[in-house]
């Protein structure tokens, strides 16, 4: 009676570690099919990161392209500097033409003494401040920015970032893309030399912050776009933070207080000889 009460007893041990192993296989079936369904319907989970998300991407690129198409713009605000114990306050006025390929920033300072100017024109860079013997001049790519805003960034970036734009390639695919909430997608982008994340607010249809940094680095630049104003057809950010970590932390608010996008040119009547 012992004996058979031991082999009923190892029979259904047996059985039930059978069905448990069958069970995790069934698990691991299950998981691998979601997974599959997930990457071939895009960002579909909250959180989830997705590679090659094509359909959500192109629907980015179509919004972005035709509300932040910006060919010329002006405006006028408040700056605020900080970099280790130093702190720098002022107002700013800026230009940017996208056809003549010309971006400038002036700072001012207390009674609106000018404390820099800086000019991109097509490749080249021009850079004037009381400071100075001379004006700086050079090839843009040469131009440290960190010596006279206090933000190490990436100088051919600087007209777009100041803006309210953010450089985007059309032919570019994303890495990776993480759905944060049902309205938030991230885009990665990973090469040999720089990563690159955007965060857009598909319900909105706006671009929030943008993240760089070198691959394999720890230093990162993250820019912040808030205060978003309609102007034309364009919801432009009027508040811009650009936040640098890396062996010296520093930090720069850009506060629109004016912004004028695309003026058309006046059109003046013909006047008879």
């Amino acid at each position: 009676m012992t004996k058979k009460s031991v082999d009923v007893s190892g029979g259904l041990m047996s059985y039930v570690s059978c069905l448990r192993s069958e069970s995790k296989v069934n698990i691991r079936m299950l998981s691998s099919i979601i997974l599959l369904l997930l990457c071939l319907t895009g960002c579909a989970k909250r959180g989830m990161v997705v590679k090659y998300p094509k359909e959500n991407y192109e629907a980015f690129l179509e919004a972005y392209t035709s509300q932040y198409k910006i060919d010329s713009l002006t405006g006028n605000g408040s700056f605020e500097i900080k970099r280790l114990n130093d702190e720098l306050f002022g107002n700013f006025s800026i230009f940017y033409s996208d056809k003549q390929k010309r971006w400038g920033i002036t700072l001012y300072g207390l009674f609106g003494m000018i404390l820099s100017q800086i000019e991109v024109k097509n490749d080249s860079f021009n850079i004037f401040s009381p400071l100075l013997d001379k004006p700086i001049k050079g090839l843009l790519k040469d131009l440290n920015i960190e010596d006279y805003i206090g933000i190490s960034i990436n100088p051919t970036s600087i007209p777009l970032l100041t803006t309210g734009q953010v450089p985007v390639d059309t032919k570019r695919i994303p890495s990776y893309c993480e759905k944060k909430n049902d309205n938030f997608i991230e885009f990665s982008f990973e090469d040999e030399n720089m990563n690159s994340k955007i965060g857009w607010s598909s319900r909105e249809k706006r671009i929030e912050y943008y993240i760089c940094k070198k691959t394999g680095g720890k230093d990162y630049l993250k820019v912040k776009f808030s205060d978003f104003r309609n102007i034309n057809t364009s919801s432009l950010p009027h508040s811009i933070i650009f936040i640098y970590k890396g062996k010296e932390e520093a930090y720069l608010k850009l506060k629109y207080k004016y912004m004028e996008v695309n003026q058309k040119p006046e059109i003046r009547p013909k006047t008879s000889d």
